[in-house]
């Protein structure tokens, strides 16, 4: 197939399965939204019954937190016009993207090749075998990163879903997909996803058994993904410190939002590829990746390290 059509082809098929996620997430949230007055009522019971431990220990007097609360939702109808532009303007900005992306890159692949003749061109002829060999990595790095973290994230959506199923949670698809998509932020993401349907579990009433299942039930599947499922499907093809990848995070966010988050973390990834493959930067690749083990013991699980009974070595 020629590049016009296979590029277009691709480009469709993302665009119409993330149009149906969206879809599918868009009615989700508004049946969810639907039951906040429920909530919000919960929530008042709750903290009339921790009146007199806020009067007794913090010297907050019967019915002021209500109160507080009450003078707040109050302050944010008035604000409610800022509101509705602010978010008109943000939608509009989204709408914009979601136009201007498939076009960047549609030429950023149809291009392709053109871009990697760019790129020979700013070195001599005989780096020329390097350069390729980097290209090519960088290609394979991305590539698995993106796959991979597709792939982990729909195991982990189902997974969540029948974990969240099973324990009798509302909402399970969205809170369970909402979950696994969290998890493309690495260490806050999987925080974030496991908290939101334990709060909802409990503010709608649901009993401690059903709290404390939601969150047993991520735990494991966050188990399995740190410890089964993304090492054999990522591997350490993406093979970034801690550190490194959370430095990566501060730092998209602060560039780019949550967009950021997600990006730099491959970003930083490729940058390590390309810092070790020119000898000046490669201290930099250097700090960017795993210590390596010098010790024989560190090279041992981590429970062997720890047994009494150790054959002794002649």
């Amino acid at each position: 197939m020629s590049p016009t059509p296979a590029i277009l082809i691709s480009l469709i098929l993302i665009i119409l399965v993330l149009g149906l996620v969206g879809i599918f997430v868009y009615s989700q949230l508004v049946d969810l939204m639907e039951s906040l007055p429920d909530i919000t009522q919960r929530l008042t019971k709750i903290l009339e019954q921790w009146n007199p431990f806020f009067e007794k220990y913090l010297g907050v007097k019967r019915g002021q937190t209500i109160t507080y609360l009450k003078e707040e939702l109050i302050n944010l109808l008035h604000q409610s016009t800022a509101i509705f532009s602010t978010t008109l303007s943000v939608t509009t900005g989204i709408f914009t993207a979601v136009g201007l992306v498939p076009v960047f890159i549609f030429f950023m692949l149809y291009y392709r090749s053109f871009f990697k003749q760019f790129l020979l061109l700013l070195f001599d002829v005989e780096s020329h075998a390097d350069v390729i060999k980097t290209i090519e990595k960088v290609e394979r790095v991305a590539q698995s990163y993106l796959s991979g973290l597709l792939i982990v994230i729909s195991i982990i959506s189902i997974l969540n879903i029948i974990g969240l199923y099973i324990v009798g949670v509302e909402y399970a698809i969205f809170f369970g997909l909402f979950a696994g998509m969290l998890n493309i932020i690495p260490y806050i993401g999987v925080f974030l996803g496991s908290t939101l349907p334990i709060v909802y579990t409990a503010l709608k009433g649901g009993s401690l058994i059903q709290c404390i299942g939601a969150g047993a039930a991520l735990w494991v599947v966050q188990l399995l993904e740190s410890n089964f499922i993304t090492p054999n499907i990522v591997g350490g093809k993406v093979s970034l410190n801690p550190f490194a990848s959370i430095l990566a995070l501060l730092i998209g966010g602060a560039i780019w939002g949550p967009l950021g988050m997600i990006l730099f973390v491959p970003f930083t990834a490729i940058l390590k590829v390309i810092f070790d493959a020119i000898d000046p930067l490669k201290p930099y690749g250097f700090i960017l990746g795993e210590p390596p083990n010098t010790r024989e013991e560190d090279k041992e699980p981590f429970f062997k390290r720890f047994w009494p009974f150790k054959k002794k070595k002649d």
